[in-house]
């Protein structure tokens, strides 16, 4: 498992640099078989970029806040 911070990832859909780093450890992770998870996915322009470079996991306020489970 490979997990992405992020603070690479806010707003990657306008920013070349961190497009090309994100895609890269994406790239990384796939040589390796692991599983690539992206934290802070806040739009769907992020969203949709992370998803076409074949991210396998987003997380982030785009999708809804963290939960806690009550017992």
């Amino acid at each position: 498992l490979v997990k992405i911070d992020k603070g690479f990832v806010r707003g990657i859909s306008e920013n070349s640099d961190n497009q090309v780093l994100v895609e890269a450890l994406v790239a990384v992770a796939r040589t390796f078989e692991m599983f690539a998870v992206v934290e802070g996915v806040e739009s769907a322009q992020d969203a949709a970029f992370l998803q076409g470079i074949g991210a396998d996991c987003l997380q982030g306020y785009f999708f809804g806040g963290p939960k806690f489970a009550l017992s």
